[in-house]
């Protein structure tokens, strides 16, 4: 996927989670921080071979608002962060970006899910270090208590030939 593809699909996700009521406020976010680790898996087979096949990762993000919709859609930023050592060098990604991300409904007794993109900077380390323009559509489940689980599709051009694009999963905590 490149990233024209990949920004249009992120507009269209905020779009479609701004316009989805008549009038849109944006509100606080109860709990706004969110802490997640995972695995940060390449799919590029060169990339994975230069890398490792799945490497730590560390995702932290702020919720800066949401809208007042019974799905809300939740704007805010993102940092993410995956590294390790593989053959004597250190390989590492990490993104710093805007995000949206559209609830399944809003809060009740039970869980929801959700899905979403994000855009923004990501500098890869292969050996010599390479920023780009890259982004991430995502999904998962949330529970009420703030605790939840998260697939990723981290979508990044080339670096010196090699796609680092990645599919990362995670679990965490919002605060």
């Amino acid at each position: 996927m490149n990233t024209s593809t990949m920004i249009a699909i992120t507009i269209a996700l905020g779009i479609a989670g701004s316009t989805a009521q008549a009038q849109t406020t944006i509100l606080a976010s109860e709990k706004p921080f969110r802490v997640s680790i995972g695995t940060y898996n390449p799919t590029s087979g060169a990339t994975r071979t230069a890398m490792g096949s799945t490497l730590p990762m560390l995702s932290l993000s702020y919720d800066a608002g949401k809208s007042t919709a019974e799905r809300p859609t939740i704007l805010g930023v993102y940092f993410d962060y995956a590294q390790n050592n593989r053959n004597g060098t250190t390989n590492s990604v990490a993104a710093f970006g805007v995000s949206a991300r559209y609830l399944s409904r809003a809060p009740v007794t039970h869980g929801r899910y959700f899905i979403g993109g994000g855009i923004g900077s990501y500098s890869v380390k292969m050996g010599n270090s390479n920023s780009k323009i890259g982004g991430k559509i995502f999904g998962g489940y949330e529970l009420n208590d703030g605790y939840f689980g998260e697939v990723t599709y981290h979508m990044i051009n080339k670096v010196h030939g090699n796609d680092p694009s990645a599919l990362a999963f995670s679990i965490g905590r919002r605060f």
